[in-house]
Order: C-alpha cells, then sequence, then structure tokens
C-alpha cells in the first residue's frame, strides 16, 4: 500500500512539472531536455575542412542579452557512413555530425549580436534552428568558427566512458558490459537522476532456436539449432569509444557461433553481427541494429531481452501493448514468485512499443521497433525464480526477475531482418506510464533541423537622438534626423520602427518597447542627414503620449532605442482638470491659462473607504508665466471602485490652495491574468503584476516554487478582492535566506483559477 501512495503521489508531482515546462513561454526545448540533436555535416557547408576544435556552439538569451556556450562534440564519419574509431582527420567534412542536446537550446538571435571576440567574428556562423512537432515548439543555437578556442570557456562532460572497464557513468546512470561478451549489465539509476544507486539488471539476453539445412555443409537433412548469448555469442575485439561531452559511441563486433559435427567433421556455423550503441546522459541508443536470417536457418523463436536481478524486487511493469492496462492498471509486481498469469500479448507490427520497470530504484524504459517477420510478435515477460518459459536456458543469477523484451515466433525465413534496436531510458523513481507514452511520441515525432549561413555585420544604424514631438488635441507630428545603414554614413536603413503609448518607458524601456504595439504607415527612410517627419493620428484628448523609434537595416541590424520624445494632447475646452482610465492605469491632465510663483502641484488621492487623502507626487509649476502650460501624471492603484483626486496647488511662500475634487470608478479588469515579471532574468529582486476580475473571488495565494515543485516564498494570502496588483519578490525565502540562482515558478491561484509563469534568478 505504500508503494503504491508513492506512486500515485509522483505522479501528479511529475505531471505537475510536465505542466508547467510544457507551458513555459521562453522555449528552449526543454520538455525534451536530455534529447540529442544530431547535425549532419552537409548542413554546414561554410565549415569544410575547419580544425574541429575551432567549432564552438552557443546559445543566446533575449532577456539577459548575453551568449552562453553549451556542450557539444564532432564526431568523424568516412564515406561510407561508418564512424572514426581509430583514424580521424580532425578536421570537419559532410560526412561527419554535430551533436547537441535539447536542453541547450536558447532564444533566437539578433543578426547583429555576435560573439565578442575577433576571430569569431571573421567567418560567417550557423543559426540551426530546431522544431518540436510534438510541442510545436522552437530553439535556437549557434555554430561559430573561431581561431581562438582557448578563449571560449570550457563545458563539462555530460557522460563519461571508462574503456578499461566497458563503463558508461553519467549524473543519471552508471551501466556496465559484460567483460566477456559485451553485452549490458549492472545498471544503476544514480541518486542524482532519480533512483537509489543499486544495481538492477541481471544482463541483456538474446535467443535463437531454429533448424539449420545441413545440405549447404555436404550433409542429408536438419538439425536443431539453439543459440543464447552465453554460450554461442563470441566477441571480436575489445569495443571501440568515442568518448565526447554529449555522448559516447560504442562499436561492438561479435558472432553467433553453433558447432556441430556431420560425417566426422566439426562445422562451426557462424556468422557475424554488430551494434553501436549511442550512450546519451540518460539514455541509450541501439535502434539501427539488426540481424539477417542467413540462408539456411529458420528460425522458430526469436527474442531479446533485458533480465533483472534481486535488487529489483517489488518494481512494476507497464507496457504499450494492447490489453495491457485492462488486465493490469497498477502495472505488473515484479517480484520472481511466479509467473502471474501476463497474457502473451501481441505488439503492433509497425511503430514503436515500449515497455517500462520501475520502481524506487529507478525506471529502466525501452523503445523498441517490432519487425514485420514471423507468425507472431509478442510482449516477452517472465517473472520467475526457475528461469524462463520458452524452451530457452536461463542464464545470468538468480532466474528471471521481471525479464521482457520483444519475442517473435514461427516462420522466419532466411534473408528476413529481425530489428533488435531499442532505445533506452534510464530516468527516475516510480515514472507513470503516461509519462513514458510520451517518450513513445518523442521517437515517432522526431524534431526537425533547419540551418543557415549567417554574415557578419556589426555596424547597425546609428541611434535616433534627435526624436522630437508637436502636439495638437488628437494627434502628434514627430520628426527626427534619418540615420544611415551603417552607423550615420552609407545608404539609407532599411524600414523604421515607432512605438507609442500612455505609459512611460522609464524605467526600463525595453521591457516598453517589447510590450507596446508598433505604428503602422511610417514613411522610408531617407538618406542620412534627412529631416523626416510622421503625423500619428485618433490620439485621445488631454492625455500625455511618449514616443521611440528604432531603425533597421537589409541585413536586421536594429539600431539603440531612440531619444524619448513626449506631449500631452491639448483640450478644446477651457482649462481644467480630469482624470481617466486606462488599463489599469488613471491618466491625470489639467492645464493653467497663467501662473504666478507657482511652485507646483501635489497629486492627491482618496479611495472610498478611506478618510484622509494620500499625496502621489508633486509636479513641479512654471513659476510665473502668462503662456498656458499642461500637466500630466499617470496613477497606478491597485483598488478597484469609486476612486477621488484633487491637485495641492503650492506657491512658492508655502501658501497653497486646493482645486475642485474629481472622481472617477475604476472598472476591475476584465480577466485574470499573471504577467510576466519583470526583470527577467532578475537579480536582486523582480516586480510580479496580476489582475483579478469580478467574477473571480476566493482566497487569493502567490506562491513562488522550485522546480521540484517545493514551496519557496509566499507572497500573498488573503481573501480576493478584484483589482490590479503588483508585489516585489526580493529573492528570499520564507526564512529570509537568499535563494540560489535557477529556476523557479509562481503560481497566483484565486478560487477555482490559477495560473503559473516561469522566471530566473542570475547572480
Amino acid at each position: 500500500m505504500k508503494n503504491f501512495i508513492l506512486y500515485r503521489i509522483s505522479k501528479i508531482i511529475i505531471f505537475a512539472i510536465l505542466y508547467l515546462i510544457i507551458n513555459d513561454p521562453v522555449y528552449a526545448v526543454t520538455n525534451r531536455a536530455y534529447e540529442p540533436i544530431v547535425i549532419s555535416g552537409n548542413l554546414l557547408p561554410d565549415f569544410y575542412n575547419a580544425d574541429l576544435t575551432h567549432l564552438i556552439v552557443y546559445k543566446y538569451n533575449t532577456s539577459s542579452k548575453t551568449w552562453t556556450r553549451i556542450s557539444s562534440q564532432i564526431d568523424e564519419r568516412g564515406s561510407d557512413g561508418k564512424y572514426l574509431f581509430d583514424t580521424p582527420d580532425n578536421q570537419f567534412s559532410a560526412n561527419d555530425e554535430l551533436v547537441v542536446l535539447a536542453k541547450d537550446c536558447g532564444d533566437k538571435a539578433p543578426s547583429n549580436m555576435w560573439l565578442d571576440e575577433t576571430t569569431a567574428q571573421n567567418y560567417d556562423r550557423y543559426e540551426i534552428k530546431i522544431t518540436d512537432p510534438y510541442y510545436s515548439k522552437i530553439g535556437y543555437v549557434y555554430v561559430f568558427r573561431t581561431d581562438n578556442p582557448g578563449s571560449h570557456p570550457d563545458t563539462g562532460d555530460m557522460i563519461d566512458a571508462v574503456p578499461a572497464d566497458d563503463r558508461i557513468v553519467t549524473n543519471f546512470y552508471d551501466l556496465d558490459f559484460e567483460s566477456r561478451v559485451g553485452l549490458m549489465t549492472n545498471l544503476k539509476i544514480t541518486n542524482t537522476g532519480g533512483g537509489t544507486d543499486i544495481d538492477i539488471l541481471d544482463r541483456m539476453k538474446l535467443r535463437i532456436n531454429g533448424t539449420v539445412d545441413l545440405s549447404q555443409f555436404g550433409g542429408i537433412g536438419t538439425l536443431d539449432l539453439k543459440i543464447n548469448e552465453n554460450d554461442h555469442l563470441k566477441k571480436d575485439t575489445a569495443p571501440g569509444f568515442i568518448d565526447g561531452k554529449v555522448r559516447v559511441i560504442r562499436n561492438w563486433k561479435f558472432s553467433l557461433e553453433y558447432a556441430f559435427e556431420i560425417l566426422g567433421q566439426k562445422i562451426t556455423y557462424t556468422f557475424p553481427l554488430e551494434f553501436l550503441f549511442k550512450l546519451y546522459p540518460n539514455s541509450c541508443d541501439f535502434g539501427n541494429a539488426s540481424f539477417v536470417v542467413p540462408q539456411g536457418l529458420s528460425v522458430d523463436l526469436f527474442r531479446f531481452s533485458f533480465d533483472l536481478n534481486t535488487n529489483a524486487n517489488l518494481m512494476r511493469l507497464f507496457a504499450s501493448t494492447e490489453g495491457f492496462f485492462d488486465n493490469y492498471p497498477d502495472g505488473e509486481i515484479i517480484d520472481a514468485n511466479g509467473y502471474d498469469g501476463v497474457p502473451r500479448l501481441f505488439l503492433p507490427r509497425y511503430g514503436w512499443n515500449w515497455w517500462m520497470q520501475t520502481g524506487t530504484q529507478g525506471t529502466l524504459l525501452a523503445n523498441a521497433i517490432v519487425s514485420d517477420v514471423g507468425s507472431y510478435q509478442y510482449l516477452y515477460y517472465i517473472d520467475f525464480m526457475t528461469g524462463t518459459n520458452d524452451g530457452t536456458p536461463d542464464t545470468g543469477t538468480s532466474g528471471s526477475w521481471g525479464d521482457t523484451g520483444v519475442k517473435y515466433v514461427n516462420n522466419i525465413v532466411s534473408g528476413d531482418t529481425v530489428k533488435l534496436g531499442a532505445k533506452l531510458y534510464f530516468l527516475g523513481a516510480n515514472l507513470p506510464p503516461d509519462s513514458a507514452e510520451v517518450y513513445r511520441q518523442f521517437n515517432a515525432n522526431p524534431v526537425t533541423i533547419e540551418t543557415a549561413s549567417q554574415n557578419y555585420d556589426i555596424i547597425a544604424p546609428a541611434m535616433i537622438s534627435d526624436l522630437d514631438v508637436t502636439m495638437s488635441d488628437n494627434s502628434a507630428v514627430l520628426t527626427w534626423t534619418a540615420p544611415g545603414d551603417n552607423g550615420t554614413t552609407g545608404g539609407p536603413a532599411d524600414y523604421y520602427i515607432l512605438k507609442y503609448s500612455s505609459g512611460n518607458p522609464l524605467p526600463i524601456p525595453d521591457y516598453w518597447w517589447m510590450n507596446t504595439a508598433s505604428a503602422q504607415g511610417l514613411p522610408e527612410p531617407a538618406e542620412p542627414g534627412t529631416i523626416q517627419s510622421f503625423t500619428v493620428e485618433g490620439l485621445v484628448k488631454e492625455r500625455i503620449y511618449y514616443f521611440v523609434m528604432r531603425s533597421v537595416d537589409e541585413a536586421g541590424n536594429e539600431s539603440p532605442l531612440s531619444s524619448i520624445a513626449n506631449g500631452t494632447t491639448t483640450p478644446v475646452e477651457l482649462a481644467g482638470f480630469t482624470a481617466a482610465q486606462q488599463n489599469r492605469f488613471v491618466n491625470l491632465y489639467w492645464t493653467t491659462e497663467s501662473e504666478t510663483n507657482n511652485l507646483g502641484f501635489a497629486v492627491e488621492r482618496k479611495f472610498a473607504d478611506e478618510d484622509t487623502w494620500t499625496e502621489l507626487t508633486f509636479i513641479k509649476g512654471n513659476g510665473t508665466t502668462t503662456l498656458k502650460n499642461s500637466y500630466s501624471y499617470q496613477d497606478e492603484p491597485q483598488y478597484v471602485g469609486k476612486t477621488s483626486y484633487r491637485l495641492k496647488q503650492i506657491d512658492t511662500d508655502g501658501t497653497f490652495t486646493y482645486s475642485r475634487e474629481i472622481s472617477l470608478n475604476i472598472n476591475a479588469p476584465d480577466r485574470f491574468i499573471l504577467l510576466q515579471n519583470y526583470p527577467n532574468p532578475f537579480n536582486p529582486d523582480t516586480m510580479i503584476e496580476f489582475e483579478i476580475p469580478d467574477n473571480v473571488s476566493g482566497q487569493m495565494e502567490l506562491i513562488i516554487y522550485d522546480l521540484l515543485g517545493r514551496k519557496v516564498r509566499e507572497l500573498m494570502n488573503k481573501p480576493g478582492q478584484a483589482g490590479y496588483y503588483k508585489l516585489v519578490w526580493d529573492g528570499n525565502d520564507d526564512f529570509g535566506r537568499e535563494v540560489v540562482s535557477g529556476n523557479y515558478f509562481y503560481m497566483l491561484k484565486v478560487g477555482d483559477e490559477k495560473q503559473i509563469r516561469r522566471m530566473i534568478k542570475l547572480k
């Protein structure tokens, strides 16, 4: 019962994390984190003949505008497609493969954002676009060429090979291969990988039963042949290893040999095989391995499987075969106490099929493609202390503990190809079967890769530093000096971008720019130094507006943001004091026909449930003038309902008078939304904003969680009330301790409504 409860709890936690990752607005192919991305060399022709150590891979972060080097490797192959284990030439070719991990994909970089390293700027780079069709997400990595690789930070190995021990070690698993025949054995899912660091694998098994036509050896009739991995598997040589930062390639050559006598002559029936294991941080791919039935052999049984050991006690078997979950909704327990009646379950003849052995010890998940050979294809499963149930001998130790694999039966004839390959995943404890199905979908829906060669163009258009605006009652005329295509020189830029709103771009202009719509119908850029203008129509009267521009050249290089121009649309009425709501803001406007000794105005506010006025800000006046002047202020009240404002006009001698009070009813938001925090990434603190409409009620909670779903900080917990909210997280947990750098999630929950977003803390 305890294991069952732990299984259910772990299932809930895993799906919560999967939900958060899948709905992450900043995509770095995170939900297929450790899946390898293999880029063929023929997609990178600009790098042909380059020294392999001079090719480096980076990802780009849009928020921080920074580059980070990622772990990668280049594996050399010959013209025949075989990997060069012994004779690499260290020069890049069309046959080679560049390998990165999906977790390291980043954002799309602007074409003028380049590494700040001179020799890398002398060569073209490749932008590699990686599309995940399963989740409809996109990520990018960038390959640069440099003459100074030592100036770029090294990346750690994600995987290590120990050829002397025929062993593979990563943060997720520790896997051995038998010294005698080279099959998998001794698998540990590490503590950091979510397991218990206990060996659960006895060995990988391979069985063939059939008959040999003796006429090909000069004999008469047939001979029964029974092959198993213990007695008939012969390793040719020590495996070859390519040990990179993100994968290890292990080349295993062996043969199946069966000796018999005909007419006193000893004959050894031999057919060679070769497996190519590609091992990654949490998986192993030998999906292209296959066995071709040789001439003269008729096979009645063919099986390859993975037998666990006594440490796998109380793990559970799950499988994708038809009917399994009808009979075993909570999996079949592995305890070697007898064959519990798991039926012979038919496997589809085509496509990916999975089975999974999972428990507190960790998870071994296998995805295999079933061949269209034989009369039947089964999920093979035996859980019995005395061994197998198909007429083949037991090998290894301690009987069969959940021995699971693929079994083909009858009518497998010469020339048939039987796929032996699979993709194995070494995962954490108590993986739910729903997640196993997601891994199958990953194999059935591989990522796609697009590459684009990009030139380095360092000179972007110059900043527009003289943007000016003249306001009227409902329009604004903007003027500026046209920059050049390269700084202030060259030909015209390619196009302009103009954005404006009533919100002040300060203090974070980049955030304002990203969240403000663009104006349409702008003129084409003129020759550098030309004065240009543009009129914005349809503005609201008595409202302050802010305008910012930038220009873009034909290479996509963007100029810095221009100077900020602002002004207030003038009223046609007499001088007055007005207020208007715009989304979460209240914009206040007032004008003076003339001023005498005017020090300025204190803007004051009072909510309906308050008895006293609160001073919001002080706006400096114009002293003494006979000219008409306009003023404005933008308030951001976190309140819904009647709100009143007044002005306290203060003279230079300290005397003051109050304006008339104006009131408006601040409408509740029309949506339930949790906005992206800013800045993001952040250090040391960040702002979180959210909106609660009238139709949402209940306890209002805003909580920070880490990636494991553990609560870090409770920012709010009180009865919900409609309105606009803004809170600051100072980067500390509930105990006042500063949290470490990394990814965090923040969740807003009010009644039955809930939204989640991700944030990143950097130091």
